[in-house]
């Protein structure tokens, strides 16, 4: 087919499907377009070509007789191919003298947000030596120039009118807006930031089969680096307002989104490599499809966490503690696979591009700096007094937890507990009844409270966060399987978990996902009534329900897997003892128990007959820890194995020591 008959000057060809930046272009200028005749392109599909050429009109040539054409000719990966004049006058620039403009990028944000930045940082006078005054009016005429561009070509006020995105590219431009609204006030700015944080929102996608997190992605696979710049570009945009508070719960799904997990590093070269890192997926029940292998991934998450951090902390961005908690375990694992890459030399560190890796590149290195040190944020917001830089090399690598590390400092000369865990059946079933008098009141009038301790939680304002409410248990269901994976089993392993202290089923209906049966246990009769509720409108079909009180705390049948988290401590000593007994007893061989529980607390003590003789507490649940040496020999007893003894923060009191606590039988 002719594409074109006659005389032209330039020709440009494009990728049209591609996202701009990484589309790719051919760009010829004729110098004899005069006696051009047409241009013709020929392929197997319409719009799909195979060849591309001019045909000249010379006329007749006499023998011997030589004619001479010449063409420009420039190949470009990526850029924004809808203005050919721009195109035009780059490659007439790149014949005369070299003069090609360098916006030409897949990361035009980054390189907006660089110019930004700078014209920011030398209006506050924050450079030793700041630019010449007329260098900066030629930056700022720069930014806005292509800032134009950027915006006719993705037209982000119209949903579905532009060309695709790409997402760190959309979040540094955002970033760049931060920095212009600052530099220079909200106009025309603040209206662009607004509809730049508009399409960015229109791309958080949720996950397939999930429970409502999220991934901020464009069609194809989700990229680990593109969702961290979405969490970036989100939490400095709220700066400038979050109506209806958009921005927040977006970065909450986001957050629940991003996963820790144990995962193979197959895609990146390396089948027989497991990495515990951060990951994300499009929808449940399938491998990851991206993670923290590459460091500059690992770069950009810090340096979200750290801006969500700040922004949180100035009042900016509400978000609840459970989800500030769960982002600090993805900061410390991220941290942890940024450091394996650190190499030393004197006093010189670089930061390869993987740990597996023995190079590497200009963009590992400030990604990765950014990450450890977020310089920019903490000019804008001030850097946090807890920010003292320790990036010295460990001797030895940290034991990894994916947990969160106790606030408190253990004492190693503390005194031992005075605890009475041994007693006969008959006070056994007394302490029982006693407390599941307490469950029950607790279950009929503040169901959620009682299982989550939070304001929000109350009956109150449980309608508004209910969902958020069910959504958290996520968490405790992604790292019991990350606990596994360190222990060399995964959720297929296993045939039937027995979850005790069910609760609402919280947790329960996200472990009914993983696993082929779930048992769940509780003591109150309330509690039970709306976690089988909430399984049976979800779908649920392998969830079996059930109470737990003695004599067998509802463990009449044997299973391969044990779990309870935040429920042991809320029981007298010696119910733990005997609740412990009899899941160890009825944990089949190479069966695991993976549980949190209480073992230390300072001015703590237990006397039996005292505590039967005091009056219940009412509206309230109780705090109890059962002493390691009683955990172990419990585990003894049973034939059981210490796999991982873990300190962690559920209880988050300085004055208590909680455990995560793995046994194999």
């Amino acid at each position: 087919m002719k594409l074109h008959i006659g005389s032209a000057d330039y020709l440009g060809i494009s990728e049209t499907r591609a996202v701009p930046g990484f589309a790719h272009g051919f760009h010829v200028r004729f110098r004899n377009g005069s006696e051009l005749g047409d241009i013709v392109a020929e392929g197997s599909r319409s719009g799909r070509f195979h060849w591309i050429y001019p045909r000249y009109s010379l006329g007749r040539l006499a023998p011997q007789e030589t004619r001479s054409i010449s063409e420009d000719r420039l190949l470009t990966g990526g850029g924004y191919y809808r203005e050919p004049d721009f195109y035009r006058h780059v490659l007439e620039g790149a014949s005369q003298n070299g003069n090609i403009d360098p916006s030409m990028s897949y990361d035009i944000g980054a390189e907006l947000n660089a110019v930004a930045v700078t014209l920011l940082f030398s209006k506050q006078g924050r450079y030793r030596s700041a630019p010449a005054p007329e260098r900066l009016e030629a930056l700022k005429e720069w930014y806005d120039r292509h800032l134009a561009i950027y915006v006719e070509a993705h037209r982000p006020e119209e949903p579905g009118a532009g060309a695709p995105v790409f997402i760190r590219g959309l979040s540094f431009v955002i970033l760049s807006l931060d920095c212009m609204i600052r530099a220079f006030g909200s106009e025309p700015y603040g209206a662009l930031l607004s509809s730049c944080v508009a399409l960015l929102l229109r791309l958080e996608w949720a996950v397939e089969g999930g429970r409502g997190e999220t991934v901020f992605s464009v069609p194809q696979p989700p990229e680990l680096d593109c969702h961290c710049a979405a969490l970036l570009a989100l939490a400095r945009a709220a700066v400038h307002g979050d109506p209806g508070n958009r921005i927040s719960q977006a970065i909450h799904r986001a957050l629940r989104g991003t996963l820790i997990l144990l995962a193979s590093a197959e895609q990146y070269g390396h089948p027989g490599l497991s990495l515990e890192s951060l990951w994300i997926r499009s929808r449940t029940g399938i491998p990851p499809q991206d993670g923290g292998f590459w460091v500059y991934k690992l770069g950009v998450a810090l340096r979200a966490f750290n801006a969500i951090r700040q922004v949180h902390a100035a009042g900016l961005l509400p978000l609840d503690g459970m989800i500030l908690a769960y982002m600090n375990e993805l900061a410390e694992v991220a941290r942890r696979g940024l450091f394996a890459a650190l190499r030393r030399e004197g006093n010189a560190m670089e930061v390869l591009t993987s740990a597996r890796s023995g190079e590497t590149n200009s963009e590992t290195q400030p990604w990765a700096a950014l990450g450890l040190v977020p310089a920019v944020e903490w000019e804008l917001y001030g850097r946090p007094p807890d920010t003292d830089l320790q990036l010295s090399m460990p001797s030895e690598p940290a034991a990894p937890s994916n947990m969160s590390a106790s606030s408190g400092r253990f004492d190693r000369a503390a005194p031992p507990l005075q605890v009475e865990w041994q007693c006969t059946e008959s006070t056994l079933e007394r302490l029982a009844a006693r407390i599941a008098a307490s469950w029950a009141e607790l279950g009929e009038t503040k169901p959620h409270w009682s299982v989550l301790s939070r304001d929000e939680y109350l009956p109150s304002r449980i309608a508004s966060t209910e969902d958020q409410f069910f959504a958290s248990g996520h968490v405790d269901r992604d790292w019991l399987v990350a606990t596994l994976a360190r222990a060399g089993r995964k959720p297929g392993d296993f045939t039937t978990v027995l979850e005790y202290g069910c609760g609402l089923g919280r947790v329960t209906n996200h472990l009914a996902e993983c696993f082929t049966r779930v048992i769940a246990r509780d003591i109150s009769r309330a509690h039970l009534a709306h976690a089988q509720a909430r399984s049976a409108n979800a779908g649920l079909t392998n969830i079996d329900y059930g109470l737990a009180m003695p004599p067998d705390f509802g463990m009449a049948e044997p299973f391969d897997l044990w779990f309870s988290v935040i429920v042991l401590q809320h029981n007298p000593p010696p119910i733990m003892a005997a609740i412990l007994r009899r899941a160890l007893k009825s944990l089949v061989p190479r069966g695991l128990a993976v549980f949190q529980i209480p073992t230390y607390a300072r001015r703590y003590r237990f006397e039996i007959d005292s505590y039967l003789e005091s009056a219940p507490t009412r509206g309230a649940f109780e705090m109890h820890c059962l002493p390691q040496s009683a955990v172990f020999a419990i585990a003894h007893e049973a034939d059981c194995r210490i796999r991982e003894v873990i300190e962690d923060s559920s209880i988050g009191d300085p004055d208590w020591v909680s455990n995560v606590i793995v046994l194999e039988k």
